[in-house]
This record gives structure tokens, sequence and C-alpha cells, in this order.
């Protein structure tokens, strides 16, 4: 059931917020999930081509951290009059 309410809110939005979420689980995994799982054994913590790697994955993590904030900082625009249409009432003065 979560995974069917998690992929219907993945697939019911607009192509590019699909994009910008994705991003942002991509730039989870590199930053979180792949240094901190991996960083805990002191055998691959000494290994310098493993190291080179995760510098690598960690750096595209980051590349995608930073896409994340420009996207939905242009997404949206910060005044609060264009965010949704405003209904005058009738009869107020």
């Amino acid at each position: 059931m979560v995974l069917g309410i998690t992929l219907g809110g993945f697939y019911d939005v607009e192509p590019y917020v699909r994009a910008d979420r994705l991003a942002y689980w991509v730039l989870i995994t590199c930053n979180l999930a792949i240094p901190l799982t991996t960083l805990w054994s002191r055998k691959l913590r000494t290994n310098i081509a493993f190291m080179f790697i995760i510098s690598i994955v960690v750096n595209t993590g980051m590349w995608f951290e930073r896409f994340v904030i420009v996207v939905t900082s242009l997404y949206r625009d910060f005044l609060p009059s264009s965010w949704g249409l405003i209904a005058r009432r009738s009869g107020i003065t």
C-alpha cells in the first residue's frame, strides 16, 4: 500500500517536478546513504581507490543538491500575489 501511494504521487505530477523529486533522492543516496553505510568498515575507509570512488559519488550528490536548490527556487515565484488567483468578494467596500 505504501508503495502504491508513493508511486501514485510520483506519477501524478508534471515532468519537471518528477525530475526534481528524482534529483532529491539521488542527492540523499549519494550524500547520505552510500557514504554512511560504506564508511563504517575500516577496510573500506583505508582503501585509497574506494575512497576516490566515494569522493566522486559525494561530488555527484553535491551537484544534484545544487540542482535541487536552483530548480525549486525557480519553480515558484517568491511574490505571494503570484501564488494563486485572488477572487474579489462582492458587497465588501
